[in-house]
């Protein structure tokens, strides 16, 4: 670990070396590929350089088309102020009918249809009701059904703010959106649909759990070698000395392995086996967020990773193995085989001599809840008032459960002795 670690500086995430000092990967090995990162292909930059020529094009188009929606006013049309008599009316029709005849225009094309609105503005302004409807409704019917709109801020329709909403638009749609899509794309190949990285589920734990006879120890080298550690996990300088300190009270600890030799593996797995023999109160400040980290982790892994493939497997030896060793992480236990006492806050293998002695025999957690709290205070005498409340708090989560069974044969009332069924 030392000469690992020696020349690096500062803050930074573990070195890219994989696990190929235990696993040798096939060219054709599923998902070995996964998560490379793909170059940006000549035929992706055309694709977007297309895109904005036509956003370009669109714009320049839509900004010189001035579309506005007719509305009819007859006192527009024959060019008279609102008020106007009803002599200035029949006036301004006259000469306007005079200039506006298709008989003496009949080179325009449009006089015809000129003549028409004139002649229609005329009878609307000289019919009272027709006048009153108009000036009233704004339409010589009356009152018209009601019309529902989209009410938008000013900015957004204001002709001098088109450049900028339409590149909005356009950077959403051909930013924004393709940019969100492939992020989730790029996810979707690089994890599982439980969150575990492909090439840890196919070049680690696949090839690892071809055996059905994997012993505690391997599982907890496998697990600890995943990829998502050496992502996620991060190497400081300072780590030389702090897991130094720590190996060393793991006599049994292999700080150079033959296999997962790589640096993130080992402080993993230092992490995590100083978690599971109780030495929170050695391990140094600055890695405990790692050790945190490194046991959330290895627990999501356990469940979400190996043992879903040991299942589908149907491996069932080390199916076991991988239920006993997720409950040893989550109850800092070296092995299932220990004492069930060590699960319980601050209770030491020095504190089991007492449970076991002349006076009393206590060698299960039922027999353990029996006892009055007197028994149990002078039990654990050597905790102090705020441990023996930790210690009490958790043992009174453990529940008491009744079983009562009924054994019977259907369609058989009385069996005799030594029957077979």
């Amino acid at each position: 670990l030392n000469d690992a670690i020696a020349n690096k500086q500062g803050v930074r995430r573990a070195p890219a070396s994989d696990v190929s000092s235990s696993l040798s990967l096939s060219a054709g090995t599923a998902g070995s590929a996964v998560g490379d990162k793909v170059p940006f292909s000549k035929g992706w930059f055309a694709f977007w350089l297309l895109m904005w020529v036509a956003f370009v094009v669109v714009y320049l188009q839509a900004s010189s088309m001035a579309v506005e929606a007719p509305r009819y006013n007859p006192y527009d049309i024959l060019g008279l102020d609102m008020g106007a008599t009803e002599s200035e009316i029949k006036k301004q029709y006259r000469q306007l009918s005079k200039e506006l005849h298709p008989d003496k225009n009949p080179d325009n094309p449009d006089a015809a249809d000129a003549f028409m609105r004139v002649a229609k503005a005329y009878e609307t302004l000289t019919d009272e009701d027709t006048r009153r409807n108009w000036e009233e409704w704004g339409h010589p019917d009356g009152r018209q059904a009601t019309q529902f709109g989209i009410a938008l801020p000013k900015w957004i329709v204001q002709r001098e703010n088109t450049l900028y909403v339409m590149g909005s638009y356009f950077a959403f749609l051909l930013i924004v959106i393709p940019v969100a899509v492939g992020s989730w794309w790029r996810k979707s190949q690089r994890f599982t649909r439980s969150g575990v990285l492909v090439q840890t589920m196919w070049a680690l734990y696949y090839p690892a759990l071809q055996s059905p006879d994997l012993v505690a120890r391997k599982l907890v080298d496998v697990l600890t070698a995943s990829l998502e550690f050496r992502e996620q996990l991060p190497m400081r300088k300072s780590d030389n000395t702090h897991l130094n300190q720590l190996f060393k009270l793991m006599p049994d600890f292999e700080t150079r392995p033959k296999k997962f030799s790589a640096v993130y593996c080992i402080k993993t797995k230092g992490l995590l086996t100083a978690h599971m023999m109780r030495l929170h109160p050695q391990v140094h400040a600055s890695l405990h967020a790692d050790m945190a980290l490194v046991v959330d982790k290895c627990l999501f892994l356990l469940r979400e990773g190996m043992l879903s493939m040991a299942v589908n497997r149907g491996h069932l030896p080390v199916v076991t193995g991988l239920l006993e060793l997720s409950q040893n992480i989550t109850q800092a236990m070296e092995s299932s085989q220990e004492s069930p006492f060590l699960q319980l806050p601050h209770v030491t293998k020095g504190n089991l001599r007492h449970f076991v002695s002349k006076k009393r025999s206590i060698r299960s957690m039922a027999q353990l809840c029996e006892q009055s709290d007197e028994d149990r205070r002078a039990l654990l005498r050597d905790f102090s008032d705020e441990e023996y409340g930790h210690f009490d708090a958790a043992l009174r989560m453990f529940p008491t459960i009744e079983v009562t069974t009924e054994l019977s044969v259907l369609d058989e009332e009385n069996i005799p002795v030594n029957s077979l069924v």
